[in-house]
């Protein structure tokens, strides 16, 4: 993917292809309705992507590794989610 630009000229901010898979990831998250804002926390760098937090049921643990895979490609996905 090619890099884009957020904000006025002036100040372009280069957006990576981490930051999409970010935002993407964050909003899936987000819209299953499963996970409060700050339950999860996502991060990515080339070669993975890490979610990390704590949630109450394996089958939550789950429904966030089932969310992330489609916007991964073939990063790895290092799902550190705590259940308990």
């Amino acid at each position: 993917m090619g890099e884009r630009t957020k904000g006025p000229l002036s100040k372009k901010r280069v957006v990576t292809e981490e930051d999409l898979i970010l935002d993407d990831v964050n909003r899936a998250l987000a819209s299953s309705g499963r996970f409060p804002s700050g339950m999860l926390e996502v991060s990515a760098s080339s070669e993975a992507v890490k979610l990390e937090g704590r949630v109450v049921s394996y089958y939550q643990k789950q429904v966030a590794q089932a969310a992330t895979l489609p916007f991964i490609g073939s990063r790895q996905l290092i799902n550190e989610i705590e259940v308990g």
